[in-house]
């Protein structure tokens, strides 16, 4: 029996793992309905933005860090902000404001840490890297709801291209097509980080929060698929953006 929160497709246990006969492979989700009401939750996807290593500059770290400050004014409690590696992570926090309230994931932050950090800082915004300890395993909460109301995803988190990519990539075509390999190594493994990082939000029923999807790779067919989210607004300006929060804050949060 494998049981977990974010379980890639079927096809990856037929494929990659080997297993040829999958009995059974349950959504609970699609099958017994939501584990919270999808109206708590509302997903915007940024396409002005992206962290794709050809267009990564100046421009495009304070273009997400203008879209990153607006989220963390609009929003009253913590906002949780997931890059894809510490490098892109600190380049986009070099062009915030020095009046932001941070929370900052290095290589040795504990999870006691940041959530003492959190309680004594109040409105705040956590910065963590996909796949890192805070991403995956931390929640905040206080007295039956969670503080977590706003998960900024600033860019795609593809794994980083390193010898360990390329021999994972090497031993899959042993079995696979590139393009099936491909996928599995970096689309499968990006939606399950997603996935893991938004489940920060919503930790009881009555809990609202606010999705950030900013990368325009999010509206790839594949990435969607894998995903499963319903994409409430989709903003290519920050104009609309800021508009969009004003009226969250009013009527949602």
């Amino acid at each position: 029996v494998l049981l977990s929160g974010t379980l890639p497709p079927k096809d990856f246990f037929e494929k990659v793992l080997g297993l040829d006969n999958v009995g059974q492979y349950l959504d609970v989700e699609e099958s017994y309905g939501y584990v919270f009401p999808p109206e708590n939750k509302v997903t915007i996807v940024v396409t002005s933005v992206t962290s794709s290593y050809t267009r990564r500059s100046d421009l495009m770290y304070g273009k997400y860090a203008k879209y990153l400050e607006l989220t963390y004014r609009y929003v009253d409690k913590v906002t949780l902000a997931i890059y894809p590696s510490y490098d892109f992570m600190r380049n986009i926090i070099n062009h915030l404001p020095k009046d932001i309230n941070m929370v900052i994931e290095e290589e040795g932050t504990t999870l006691s840490e940041v959530i003492e950090e959190v309680m004594k800082k109040g409105k705040c915004l956590i910065n963590a890297v996909a796949s890192g300890k805070l991403s995956e395993g931390i929640e905040i909460t206080s007295k039956g709801s969670s503080l977590i109301e706003a998960v900024f995803i600033a860019g795609v988190p593809y794994p980083q291209p390193d010898d360990y990519v390329e021999e994972l990539m090497k031993g899959l075509r042993k079995y696979l097509t590139h393009d099936e390999s491909w996928d599995f190594v970096f689309n499968v493994t990006a939606s399950v980080r997603v996935k893991q990082a938004l489940g920060r939000a919503l930790r009881y029923p009555t809990d609202r929060a606010i999705y950030v999807l900013a990368d325009n790779r999010f509206m790839m067919p594949r990435m969607r698929q894998l995903l499963k989210l319903k994409y409430n607004k989709v903003i290519r300006d920050i104009g609309t953006y800021e508009e969009t929060l004003r009226i969250l804050k009013k009527f949602f949060l």
